[in-house]
């Protein structure tokens, strides 16, 4: 059972603290200016029949388990963050 490690919101303001994790492979903007992460595909989790998101946008959340890899949580499920983690990482 994989246990969440870390949690943390992407609010488009915390460019730093995003761009130090190690799933960040660089920052982009959209054209109306909108930063998005691309996110390290080997750093990413995988499971299988579940699509593994490898960019984060503004209001995503991105969720590591114990084992060091990562998940995106779309701003559309972030408000049932902890429901999503637990199908995300099959936890209780």
């Amino acid at each position: 059972m994989n246990k969440i490690f870390k949690m943390i919101k992407f609010s488009g303001k915390n460019l730093n603290d995003v761009f130090g994790l190690d799933c960040v492979k660089i920052i982009i903007k959209t054209q109306e200016g909108e930063p998005i992460l691309v996110m390290r595909s080997e750093k990413m989790f995988r499971q299988p029949d579940v699509r593994t998101r490898t960019f984060a946008e503004v209001g995503d959340v991105l969720v590591q388990n114990e084992q060091g890899l990562w998940a995106v949580v779309e701003k559309e499920k972030a408000s049932a963050v902890p429901q999503k983690i637990r199908e995300i990482f099959g936890t209780k």
